[in-house]
Parts: structure tokens; sequence; C-alpha cells
């Protein structure tokens, strides 16, 4: 199972990603049921990735999605109240989103850009030095409303094959505006 991580905060701003045109694990292309998915290079997206044995027993949504946004931006959300799981199932697959509150995106996003800059005595390497899984290049606030403008449109040359990325962008998308409506 897939899980993503939602931080938002009282104003409704949403944090949302960018993949990077590649990094050492991929090429920008994806593999899902042996099919090859579409061109992830500058897709926006939201930090998240597939639940591991660590994430407890019964492989906790929450906890895989503060592991993998922790893995991604090197910031701890472990004191971020998860307000909601979301369950999707879309394409034969299954995946959740994680809705966790935290004050200001605005300048969570700061901090995490500044951790996704290249180091200065290794491009290869992110500034942050708790980023384990550099695939984002940067991450930005954008008001709920506005979240469906950036995920689930394709960036960039598009692959032929399946899309279930970006398709499951553009779903979790648009459920979010209701769902922050109704916390």
């Amino acid at each position: 199972m897939q899980v993503y991580a939602v931080l938002y905060d009282p104003n409704n701003n949403v944090l949302i990603a960018q993949k990077r045109a590649s990094n050492r694990f991929w090429q920008g292309k994806v593999q899902h049921n042996g099919k090859t998915s579409v061109n992830q290079a500058g897709q926006f997206c939201l930090p998240g990735g597939g639940l591991e044995p660590t994430d407890g027993m019964k492989l906790d949504i929450a906890a895989g999605a503060r592991r993998e946004f922790k893995e991604e931006t090197g910031v701890t959300i472990d004191r971020c109240p998860n307000r909601h799981i979301q369950p999707f199932k879309e394409d034969g697959c299954e995946y959740a989103m994680a809705l966790f509150e935290y004050p200001n995106i605005a300048a969570l996003a700061w901090i995490i850009n500044v951790n996704l800059q290249p180091r200065t005595t290794d491009a290869q390497a992110p500034a942050g030095t708790g980023i384990t899984d550099w695939e984002l290049s940067s991450v930005r606030a954008v008001p709920v409303r506005d979240v469906g403008l950036y995920l689930g449109r394709q960036q960039g040359k598009a692959l032929h094959g399946h899309r279930h990325a970006i398709n499951w962008y553009a779903t979790m998308a648009a459920s979010l505006p209701s769902l922050l409506t109704h916390r």
C-alpha cells in the first residue's frame, strides 16, 4: 500500500512537492505491476511511498506517512496531530492519505526547501542530512482550493503506459477541499 502525507495549516494551505528530474533510485520512470508508469520528473506530488514492516505490526498508515515525509524532506512530524486517514482504491491498488495539522505551512516549506538544496561540498547529496530518499526538488504552500491545479496534471514529456501516479494525485486533490472543510 502507498501512503501520502498531507500537511495543512489553519488557513487551509497544503504542502505539495515537486519531483526531481532524477536521482540515484530512479530516472523519472516508475514501474508498477510490470508496467512503466508516467514520467514523474517534475511531477507535482505529495511526500509518500510504500508501507514498510517498520511502520508497526498493523502497518500503521500515519506512521508510514510520517516516515516517508522524514525520508523525503528531512523534517520530523511526529508531534503533528494526525487528523484523518483517507483510504482509496483505484486501478486495482490501495493507497491512503494521512492528514496532519501544522501551524504554518509557508514556514515549513522554507525549511524543507533549504534541506532539498544540493550540498555545497557534494552536489550529489541534499543539504538536509536527514533526507534519505532525495526524490523531491522543492515544496510549496498552496491554498487547498488550488491543489488540483498542481496534483494530477502531467508535467513534462509523458510516457506511454500506466498513469496510476497522476490519477491518484488527481483523486487525492479532488477529495482534499471537502476533507479540510469538514475537519
